[in-house]
């Protein structure tokens, strides 16, 4: 794998990750899921990288956006899932008994 390639990687893994937020935002959880298993993939071809030339600076502010995007979508994505992972905890411990008519987020179609 040569240096173009491997940001090529990045990019692809930062759209991946966009589009986790977007299945997170709208608690699409298989997809969110499906989306996880394709990210791992490209982020194992992308630590197998070992690069014998060093990138350009062009190519590291490439890759530096990319993972700047990624580390936001993660953040996003944590921000939505965090929370409704201990409300479920919550729930399926019986701390908390589910009220899906207080809850329409639990439930909601989204189309964005």
């Amino acid at each position: 794998m040569n240096n173009e390639e491997m940001l090529c990687i990045y990019e692809v893994v930062a759209e991946i990750t966009h589009d986790m937020r977007e299945s997170a935002i709208c608690h699409d959880w298989t997809r969110l899921s499906e989306l996880e298993q394709t990210c791992k993939t490209y982020a194992d071809k992308a630590s197998e990288y070992k690069s014998l030339t060093p990138l350009s600076r062009q190519a590291t502010e490439r890759k530096m956006a990319s993972l700047r995007r990624i580390m936001e979508n993660d953040k996003q994505i944590r921000n939505v899932v965090e929370p409704w992972q201990r409300r479920l905890a919550d729930m399926m411990s019986g701390k908390l008994q589910p009220n899906l008519s207080s809850s329409p987020n639990l439930l909601m179609d989204c189309n964005r």
